[in-house]
């Protein structure tokens, strides 16, 4: 009878130390998870302040000083030649540029070869 009853109890001491080592190890993965996110936070900060401080600094003009120091800078897309025939506004003079090929509105007249459509 005493040797039944020291098995049960050691096996009742063996399981509490066994819950007690997963409890313990959840909680140290708990704690190291907090500190993972609370690093990723602080990088976050430090990211967008650094972001800030590019925005600040860079300008379109101030970029566009820094590729004519490098190579001719010319657009992609010259004054009136735009994707898919969309107007374009000619910065000089104020006036809207429309391609030739570019289709007309509906309801539009327009004058071409055969006469009014």
């Amino acid at each position: 009878m005493f040797a039944k009853l020291s098995v049960v109890i050691l096996t009742f001491a063996a399981t509490a130390c066994a819950l007690l080592a997963l409890r313990h190890s959840t909680i140290a993965v708990a704690n190291e998870l907090a500190s993972a996110q609370l690093r990723i936070q602080r990088h976050d900060q430090d990211l967008w302040a650094v972001r800030s401080q590019i925005a600040e600094l860079v300008t379109p003009e101030h970029v566009g000083t820094m590729v004519a120091d490098v190579a001719k800078f010319h657009p992609l897309i010259l004054p009136g030649e735009t994707p898919g025939g969309a107007p374009t506004l000619n910065a000089d003079s104020g006036e809207w540029i429309v391609a030739e090929n570019s289709p007309k509105p509906k309801g539009s007249k327009s004058t071409g070869p055969t006469g009014p459509q």
